[in-house]
């Protein structure tokens, strides 16, 4: 393993022998101190930001199975199991929502703690002999907002499971300049046809979320990747705006450009190494895991550096492990937390609240109208691809908005004789978005 030398702020001294002609030697050191400025950057959030951990029963007194197949219809057939603040329902139309990824599960049960969903219980997976496996998967936010492992002991408790093995875990640090830096050494490296610098591992270029992404290894190859890309655009386009709020209580300047550097790893690589979930739900755990799975792969060699290699000098890191110290990150209160909706929820809710005010004509429910339309957390925002989108963000939701309305009016089917909501309907769009 190639030695750790991000512990403290250096600056290569340069070779002038090894500079072709052609290329100034101050074109070099110039870039030497743009990286040195990225590098330094004491304030970082390193948090959970997905969690799949398989679970197996301890016996039998709680099977879900049979408890799906034996409910009680004549009360709420979707509730299969209650106990305490915990509340197991049943996931009807989960397949609409996350096909093909979690298709292949025969049952869904949403979890609620103190009547607000935290996570799914996936069963009875087709595509595996593991039948009695049961996998547990918390929503994004509750790593931001709740204790997780608390929720998690809860559930195991209920249910009398137990640990198998994490499935798959992101690990995510966010902090300003990372993305640039890599850019930087990147297109300064061998692989761009330049003579600088030459990374220590694999790298490419590829899009999340439609956003450009550097992406090193490959998840589905040897089961660990990492991704670094603009987490302030991603979030205004995927509207997880409690993840905004939780940078901004944890020190971060949210008016800047904040990246994200992802480790991602699923059980085909974690099955080598002794990981268990304890690990996971400490600080210092977290940090030691992070720092051990990716190290090595966001290194650059500096061809034009005169430090030993034996003193790691020719190599630049990514990320500041020094300032790696356990300490605690705050977590969002209740209050704090804007809890996001998934989008075809978003737009279930406005196409109701848009067919109650053609139907009645009601002036509260266009009032309503506008409110949801300029609440942030009902922002629509998928077709974002610039960074620009941090300032238009409102104004690109009220376009997508519109294409709605347009659509919806077209599909709303009313009483041909009603000469009121004839008039209503051809008048919406300038009721909502122009009076």
């Amino acid at each position: 393993m190639a030695p750790d030398i991000t512990g403290s702020l250096w600056l290569p001294i340069i070779n002038e022998n090894k500079v072709f002609q052609n290329k100034p030697v101050q074109e070099y050191k110039a870039l030497s101190n743009k990286l040195s400025f990225l590098f330094i950057n004491p304030k970082f959030t390193l948090n959970i930001d997905r969690l799949s951990i398989d679970l197996v029963t301890i016996d039998e007194s709680r099977n879900l199975k049979l408890l799906i197949e034996q409910r009680d219809f004549l009360e709420d057939n979707k509730i299969i199991y209650r106990e305490g603040t915990l509340i197991f329902k049943l996931d009807d139309d989960y397949r609409n929502r996350y096909k093909p990824k979690k298709n292949g599960y025969r049952y869904v049960l949403d979890i609620y703690s103190n009547n607000e969903i935290i996570g799914h219980l996936y069963l009875e997976d087709k595509r595996n002999n593991l039948k009695g496996v049961i996998q547990l998967e918390f929503l994004n936010y509750v790593f931001y907002k709740e204790d997780w492992y608390a929720h998690y002991l809860n559930i195991l408790k209920c249910l009398n499971l137990k640990f198998y093995k994490i499935a798959y875990v992101e690990i995510a640090f966010d902090s300003y300049g990372k993305y640039e830096m890599f850019k930087e050494l990147y297109f300064n490296s061998i692989s761009c046809g330049k003579e600088r610098f030459k990374h220590a591992g694999k790298s490419k270029i590829g899009t999340f979320n439609n956003n450009a992404m550097f992406q090193i290894g490959a998840l589905k190859a040897t089961g660990k990747s990492i991704v670094i890309y603009n987490k302030s655009e991603e979030i205004i386009k995927s509207n997880k705006v409690y993840i905004r709020q939780y940078h901004k209580i944890n020190g971060l300047d949210v008016s800047k450009i904040i990246d994200r550097v992802e480790l991602r790893m699923n059980n085909n690589y974690l099955c080598k190494y002794d990981i268990n979930i304890e690990k996971l739900s400490s600080q210092c755990g977290l940090e030691e895991i992070y720092k051990s799975f990716t190290r090595g792969c966001l290194s650059f060699y500096d061809h034009y550096s005169e430090i030993p290699v034996a003193l790691g000098g020719k190599q630049w890191s990514l990320i500041d492990y020094s300032s790696f110290r356990g300490n605690s990150l705050n977590k969002l209160k209740k209050t704090d937390a804007i809890l996001t909706l998934r989008k075809y929820e978003i737009k279930r809710n406005f196409k109701g609240l848009l067919y109650i005010y053609i139907s009645s004509g009601s002036h509260h429910a266009l009032e309503l109208i506008k409110s949801y339309i300029s609440d942030e957390k009902h922002r629509l925002l998928s077709n974002i691809s610039n960074r620009d989108s941090l300032i238009d963000g409102n104004k690109i939701s009220k376009q997508e908005y519109l294409k709605l309305t347009q659509g919806y009016i077209k599909s709303f089917k009313f009483n041909s004789s009603s000469e009121e909501i004839k008039k209503r309907k051809s008048k919406v769009i300038y009721d909502v978005f122009f009076n």
